[in-house]
């Protein structure tokens, strides 16, 4: 896939030497737990936390907030629907106060 220059790349891939694009394996580490989180029913809030627990970071190297996980969620919704991208971390249903759920807990 072919991207005009000067426009940022989608997240999740970076630009080539010739102007293709091509996945970038943190970004799409990152937009797998995103995803994943929409998928098992987080709110924005607590995927948030969760992003932030485990460490990701925007490409901009800034913590996530609830409005740039909205827009990937609105972004990437064709992603949700296929289930292309398999969530890395069995995120359960149900809320936790306080204490991390075990699988956060195994993946610091």
């Amino acid at each position: 896939m072919h991207l005009p220059r000067g426009r940022q790349p989608p997240f999740g891939y970076r630009r080539t030497s010739d102007g293709r694009l091509e996945p970038d394996d943190v970004e799409q580490r990152t937009l797998a737990v995103v995803l994943g989180c929409r998928r098992n029913g987080y709110t924005l809030e607590r995927s948030v936390r969760l992003l932030a627990y485990l460490g990701h970071r925007t490409r901009a190297g800034t913590p996530w907030t609830a409005s740039l996980v909205s827009r990937a969620w609105g972004r990437y919704r064709g992603l949700l629907a296929r289930s292309a991208l398999p969530c890395p971390l069995p995120l359960p249903r149900r809320r936790h106060r306080g204490t991390p759920h075990r699988a956060c807990q195994k993946a610091a």
